[in-house]
């Protein structure tokens, strides 16, 4: 079971990143470096909220305390959040760059749950 979550895991941030540099280098051809810069710190959050939430989820899975539930969930959607509210605040990452870049983490998870689903028929 956990070597197939790990294979989930890998395989939707490979799918996550290849999305976000596809559109990175599409924006920065055209020449439009603020929302390439935008589209690759996106794509780094959807990566890290993905892989960051894999993570604390198998830890939560062996602890049975809603509090350490609470604290650990809450304590890791503040930092992502305080990461893009700092990016965009205070770096000036554009806000269009970033949300094209985050949107990576839905075909992400789903091409990566297809490409286990497939695997798993086929093993």
């Amino acid at each position: 079971m956990m070597r197939q979550a790990r294979k989930l895991v890998l395989a939707a941030t490979a799918v996550m990143a290849a999305a976000g540099l596809i559109a990175f280098f599409a924006s920065y051809g055209t020449g439009r470096v603020e929302l390439a810069r935008g589209i690759a710190f996106g794509a780094v959050i959807a990566i890290l909220e993905f892989d960051s939430t894999a993570i604390v989820l198998a830890i939560l899975l062996w602890k049975k305390s809603k509090l350490f539930w609470g604290v650990l969930l809450a304590g890791k959607s503040l930092l992502v959040l305080g990461l893009v509210a700092g990016g965009i605040m205070v770096l000036k990452i554009s806000g269009l760059g970033f949300i094209i870049g985050f949107s990576g983490l839905l075909p992400g998870v789903v091409i990566g749950s297809v490409f286990m689903k497939s695997d798993k028929e086929a093993g």
